[in-house]
């Protein structure tokens, strides 16, 4: 929220997510993705994430009216 329509790379949400030296199975990003939609669907939102591919993902809340 910090940082809206910054594109996050996979590598740098593994870094923010997971403690150092444990690493995440391969689909974590994903699945964590997913779920994060999940949620913001309950609050008509899950468009807000949006994924860029070959980069990673970007927040993308609407402009404040």
């Amino acid at each position: 929220m910090r940082h809206p329509k910054q594109v996050l790379t996979r590598n740098q949400i593994e870094q923010a997510v997971w403690e150092w030296g444990s690493e995440p199975e391969s689909n974590a990003i994903t699945v964590l993705v997913r779920k994060l939609r999940q949620r913001l669907q309950t609050l008509a939102a899950a468009d807000w994430i949006e994924t860029v591919y070959g980069m990673g993902y970007r927040l993308n809340p609407p402009e404040p009216s």
